[in-house]
């Protein structure tokens, strides 16, 4: 892959730990850098990355609890199974499947 040469603005301190730590592990200044961005940037997308999916989780908890209040309250659906007897009735149901699949 083509690199380009870059200048940045960087604190004499961490300089001085960059070139230590590259010397250390017998790596460029260069290629520490590269490493170390490369690293920050997976983390940190990664990270945006949960965060939203803990939030859109969360928003679709909220939905199907708003959802439940509104079935429960539904004249309708009286005699009906409650979601968590469907779900559990529905769980039993794939591991029957599973299981048949595997005998055979």
């Amino acid at each position: 892959m083509p690199k380009r040469k870059v200048a940045i603005a960087i604190s004499d301190w961490l300089l001085e730990d960059v070139d230590e730590w590259a010397a250390q592990t017998k790596t460029s200044r260069s290629a520490l850098i590269q490493e170390a961005t490369a690293e920050y940037l997976s983390r940190t997308r990664k990270r945006v990355h949960d965060e939203a999916y803990q939030r859109d989780a969360l928003a679709a908890i909220e939905d199907m609890k708003r959802i439940a209040r509104e079935y429960a309250d539904d004249p309708a659906s009286e005699g009906e199974p409650s979601s968590l007897e469907v779900l559990r009735r529905l769980r039993g149901t794939s591991r029957e499947t599973a299981g048949e699949s595997d005998s055979e």
